[in-house]
């Protein structure tokens, strides 16, 4: 008799978890966003893939949004946090010296072809830059490079949330909307 109990237990609480897991899957990708109150164009389109404690995650065709939210920051800090991550990104991409007591080669860098093109908009600055397999910054080789990507900080005095954007391009699809896209990414 106590098996059939835990049984029947066990099937409930399955059946349980799995409600939440759908309802909180049926919160659409718009809502979450506005939550924290930001939007972009087409953001009706966007297929939401995962949200885990302000990391976000969603598709649009062949593209891929990353979002990663900082939530309930003053302005200085924002202000401090966004500056260091941005210094943090273009020091990728710096020459430096080679880690090892004998120098083959006096630094190490990338070219110019894979530098970050930084951009102004509308809606603040932004970066054009290429992205590896595992969506990682820093590229300096035509083999490595899996998308085109932009990446843009926000920051939304009204909900007091700092947003990092990313929008990735599979490379060799076509990436016209790279910049509008981007540029669209704003606070509500």
């Amino acid at each position: 008799m106590n098996k059939k109990y835990i049984f029947l237990f066990f099937l409930l609480l399955l059946l349980v978890v799995s409600v939440v897991v759908s309802i909180n899957h049926k919160k659409s990708f718009d809502k979450i966003l506005t939550g924290y109150g930001i939007t972009f164009s087409n953001i009706n389109d966007a297929q939401l893939v995962k949200n885990t404690d302000g990391n976000i995650t969603a598709t649009l065709d062949s593209r891929i949004l990353k979002l990663k939210v900082l939530e309930n920051l003053e302005t200085k800090p924002a202000m401090e946090y966004i500056k260091g991550q941005v210094i943090l990104f273009e020091s990728l991409f710096k020459p430096q010296l080679p880690p090892y007591p004998e120098f083959l080669t006096r630094e190490t860098g990338c070219g110019k072809k894979f530098l970050p093109i930084k951009k102004t908009g509308d809606n603040g600055d932004y970066f054009i830059v290429f992205a590896g397999q595992r969506f990682g910054f820093g590229i300096c080789a035509n083999d490595l490079i899996e998308y085109k990507a932009s990446m843009k900080f926000l920051y939304c005095p009204n909900t007091k949330n700092v947003v990092r954007f990313e929008y990735f391009i599979p490379n060799g699809v076509e990436s016209f909307d790279l910049d509008d896209m981007t540029e669209s990414f704003r606070c509500l």
